[in-house]
């Protein structure tokens, strides 16, 4: 995969992966192509939903509108309520969870509403396009997608492109805990020692 690798690229990647002949521009009228675009766009969201570093942002305000309903993003994946001094590194697992996205709408379990009378502060996960994403995360959704890829219009898997989506995610998980500065203290396994007390 090129260095800045462009949605197109990604797709030939899949494509040569699977013997298919190259695509030079989208969209295309070719239905292994098409096929090609909906798995990567698949693969990508469901691995951004996890939510990682570079789509999570924390102590984000949110204000009513007119209506009293707080308006949320289509790009967003989930929200979550913030305690005011949550991070990347440091979130409450005992934070309150009774906020989520219905809709395009924040609503509220607790009250069984999406009325909102003040500023709500939210931890969110969101979708960045693909061509935004960090080098590392392009990699991995592309080897998933064209394992995935190979696997359906062949019907096994191969073995190569196994292999080579483990080392995209292990290459993806490496850094993913550098960029996020997670160490055997501080990371998202251990913060609920700290809450235990």
């Amino acid at each position: 995969m090129a260095a800045d690798a462009t949605k197109l690229e990604s797709i030939n990647d899949m494509l040569q992966t699977s013997g298919y002949m190259r695509e030079t521009a989208l969209p295309s009228t070719r239905t292994e192509v098409i096929a090609a675009e909906v798995l990567l766009d698949s693969v990508d969201r469901n691995i951004q939903m996890e939510g990682w570093h570079f789509n999570s942002q924390y102590n984000q305000t949110f204000s009513p509108n007119a209506g009293n309903e707080v308006d949320l993003d289509a790009d967003i994946f989930e929200v979550n309520e913030s305690s005011g001094n949550d991070s990347p590194i440091r979130r409450d697992p005992m934070s309150p969870t009774d906020l989520a996205k219905r809709g395009l709408r924040l609503y509220n379990a607790e009250t069984d509403s999406y009325t909102f009378e003040s500023d709500v502060l939210l931890n969110v996960i969101r979708q960045v396009a693909f061509t935004d994403l960090p080098q590392y995360a392009r990699a991995f959704i592309v080897a998933r997608a064209s394992r995935m890829f190979y696997a359906n219009n062949r019907g096994r898997d191969l073995p190569s492109a196994q292999e080579f989506e483990m080392r995209a995610r292990a290459s993806f998980m490496a850094s993913e805990n550098r960029n996020a500065s997670f160490n055997m203290f501080n990371g998202p396994d251990t913060n609920w020692v700290d809450y235990r007390r």
